[in-house]
């Protein structure tokens, strides 16, 4: 951790202005992109509160179950993609091209094994919220609306490979341009379903389906016909189903931080609805805090992918030199703008929550709890500043560290406070702040502690990285003609027959097969009793349809 002494002397000098107008350049997109990802959901949760029928237990429903779809599916493609925070920033600040292409190759294939318990879990939807006690009504309307949710995986999929491999190259504006069109394809199909067609509770779940496959559909062809990525295209690797170890020791622990922080949010709707008198009131409060949490979020996610950016980049360049510099940079950017984030987000305390509901008792119990969220945003911004630094450092196991010490207090800090002092929706988010305390002082005590091995920790990761790199392109990507780029050599690559252990037709066979078997998972199914009950939905009709049933041996 820098000593005061010289980030005092640094705030001084021309190479801290140079410094933030670099970070300020990568922060600036990556913010628009968090936004315009996170209206995605906002824009169905609007739509949802506003339908005419069963306005309040819409929303709850709506709530719960999209806390499933983001937290047993959304985030966990998102962060074992993140893998590539370290891989593909040091790699590409190396200028290891075709590993790039093997890194993408990666995901792709991790992440769609991890569909198939992902599509098991979705289609227990039902069982799990009857678990919890959740009112009748709610589960059917959320069963209602996870029958559609399965069609948005592989959206997912393909949207957070090329998206991380993207920002990690440090190419974002298309994305901000992508992402736009996905909120306005969202906006119409909302729209449409929701007062053309009055499709109801069902028309709450195509809105992300159709805005997340705009965006994949639109980033694949950027990918595909952007001189930029030609270069970094091996074609499909064999090599891309080999280091998978050194792949997961990066994404799992992002993965395990992310689950460990989300779960005490999307936790909040199953407790709050326990405990509380008037259980869809206050599942509609939470719901809207939820919803207003990921828009704060917005900014510390884009901070800690802008530090995974810059100091991933300079470890792979060599420049580590340069790292110190640009987080004690990055550190000031993190607290002036999460200070006016917070400041705003307080000062419109009692008109937000019109935008999602029209019901008085919800828009009153958001602007009570509010203030809590205010207060916690500066907090979580240094986290995820925190966090972006030792992912571009290679160093995950610090940033589980620092997410125990979160969980340890927070969870139970809230759950006590809602459920055994009765304090519903106020009382968790309390119990949400003290966990942010305790994780920021416990990273400046850890950072104090281990400053020495902290620092040359990051500098392992750049000739680590590199050497795998070269070995893979020595092995791999020396078989195709890398002394020109232009793209009329790399059509003719693909009807070249003469890398026996190169561009082989058996990866795409695979992945067909792949597509095929998740096809045939997401007709439905779930477990009743001793059965595995498959069943074929459909939903557009609002007819369930018994496909087979298939009787297990006890």
């Amino acid at each position: 951790m820098p000593e005061l002494t010289d980030i005092v002397s640094l705030l001084f000098k021309s190479e801290f202005v140079e410094e933030t107008w670099i970070l300020i350049k990568i922060i600036f997109p990556l913010y628009l992109i968090e936004v315009l990802f996170t209206l995605i959901y906002q824009i169905s949760d609007i739509f949802a509160g506003y339908l005419p029928q069963k306005n309040s237990e819409l929303l709850a429903a709506v709530s719960l179950t999209e806390s499933i779809v983001i937290f047993i599916g959304h985030y966990v493609f998102l962060n074992i993609t993140s893998a590539l925070y370290t891989l593909a920033s040091q790699a590409n600040g190396a200028q290891e091209n075709k590993y790039l292409g093997l890194l993408v190759q990666r995901s792709i294939w991790i992440s769609f094994l991890l569909s198939i318990p992902i599509t098991i879990v979705w289609l227990n939807t039902e069982n799990i919220l009857a678990i919890f006690n959740q009112d009748r009504n709610i589960i059917e309307l959320a069963s209602k609306y996870m029958s559609v949710s399965y069609a948005i995986i592989p959206a997912f999929i393909l949207t957070f490979s090329l998206e991380n491999l993207i920002e990690m190259m440090d190419v974002l504006y298309p994305m901000v341009v992508v992402y736009i069109l996905g909120n306005v394809v969202a906006a119409i199909v909302g729209y449409i379903t929701c007062f053309v067609l009055d499709w109801g509770i069902y028309a709450i779940p195509i809105i992300p389906i159709s805005a997340f496959y705009t965006i994949a559909i639109a980033t694949f062809f950027y990918c595909k016909y952007s001189s930029l990525f030609k270069r970094i295209w091996p074609g499909w690797k064999w090599a891309g189903f080999k280091q998978w170890k050194t792949y997961l020791y990066y994404g799992v622990p992002i993965l395990l931080t992310e689950w460990g922080l989300n779960i005490q949010v999307y936790a909040s709707g199953f407790i709050i609805g326990v405990s509380a008198e008037n259980t869809t009131i206050a599942l509609s409060v939470n719901a809207i805090m939820i919803s207003l949490d990921m828009i704060t979020y917005a900014l510390s996610s884009s901070l800690s992918i802008a530090a995974s950016v810059r100091v991933g980049n300079l470890i792979g360049e060599g420049r580590t030199e340069l790292v110190k510099q640009s987080i004690i940079t990055l550190c000031s950017i993190t607290i002036v703008l999460s200070l006016l984030q917070a400041v705003l987000l307080y000062s419109t305390r009692d008109v937000i929550g019109r935008a999602f509901t029209n019901n008085n008792n919800v828009i009153h119990g958001v602007s009570e709890v509010i203030l809590l969220l205010a207060i916690s945003h500066p907090l979580d911004s240094l986290f995820g500043f925190i966090q972006g630094v030792l992912r571009g450092m290679g160093r995950q196991d610090y940033g589980i560290l620092i997410t125990i010490s979160d969980m340890i207090v927070s969870l139970p800090v809230s759950i006590i406070l809602t459920i055994g002092f009765r304090m519903g929706v106020w009382g968790y988010w309390l119990g949400l702040v003290c966990g942010c305390v305790v994780s920021l002082v416990f990273s400046v005590v850890l950072f104090t502690c281990c400053k020495g091995k902290f620092m040359d920790l990051g500098r392992v990761e750049m000739p680590f990285v590199s050497n795998e790199a070269r070995q893979l392109v020595d092995n791999e990507a020396n078989e195709i003609e890398s002394a020109s780029m232009e793209s009329s050599l790399l059509i003719n690559d693909e009807f070249n027959t003469s890398y026996p252990n190169g561009r082989i037709p058996y990866c795409k066979i695979f992945l067909f097969i792949t597509l095929l078997l998740f096809m045939i998972l997401t007709l439905g199914c779930k477990f009743s009793e001793n059965k595995l009950v498959i069943e074929l939905n459909r939903t557009y009709l609002k007819v369930p349809l018994d496909f087979c049933c298939i009787q297990l041996k006890p």
